[in-house]
């Protein structure tokens, strides 16, 4: 499972998503902390971070306008820049499992249904007239307007099986762990031994 945090400009965007530039971003989901290091928007980390959480650090590459939009000043303590291409397709993505031997470990998550606060937490890295995510203009004629509150997604994972079993094979499955799609596959749990 994943989070992905969008940052809106403007209620009637539904496809274009700023980054805030923000430092110490963390979401906080109960007592937990996504990722457990607060990061910078700006960073290299977070570049790396985001490619991982999106699966575009191997066999998919990101898409020039995505890098651009983890990677773009919009400002310093004195100026505001504007930008020269599309830098709208920013995700503040969280994963919330990780590899583990056989499978995918979770993070614990799953609240059992017990109501818990979700928070996303951070700080612009310059504020005032230069915070480019809270004061919104496409010029520096315009008085600022304040954007929506971040829309906030929960992911949870669908799988693709290819088999060669009775021919080429392709299932879709969904609504179902890690650990029973990889069973079906013959794949053994962590700490289980075959006997």
């Amino acid at each position: 499972m994943s989070t992905v945090s969008l940052f809106q400009k403007d209620t009637r965007h539904w496809t274009t998503f700023d980054n805030p530039q923000y430092k110490e971003l963390q979401l906080y989901i109960g007592d937990r902390r996504f990722p457990e290091k607060p990061l910078n928007t700006t960073d290299a980390m977070f570049f790396q971070m985001m490619l991982n959480a999106s699966d575009l650090d191997s066999l998919f590459p990101a898409t020039e306008e995505y890098e651009e939009s983890l990677t773009s000043v919009k400002n310093n303590a004195s100026e505001v820049f504007f930008p020269t291409t599309d830098e709208t397709s920013f995700m503040f993505t969280t994963q919330c499992e990780r590899s583990c031997g056989t499978g995918i470990c979770f993070y614990g998550i799953h609240t059992g249904n017990t109501p818990v606060s979700v928070e996303l937490r951070g700080t612009p890295i310059y504020s005032g007239e230069t915070d480019t995510y809270y004061n919104v203009r496409d010029d520096l004629t315009q008085n600022a307007r304040h954007p929506p509150a971040p829309l906030f997604n929960m992911v949870q994972q669908s799988f693709w099986i290819f088999s060669l079993k009775d021919g080429l094979n392709v299932q879709y499955v969904k609504d179902h762990t890690t650990e029973d799609v990889l069973s079906e596959l013959g794949y053994t749990p962590a700490g289980e031994l075959e006997e």
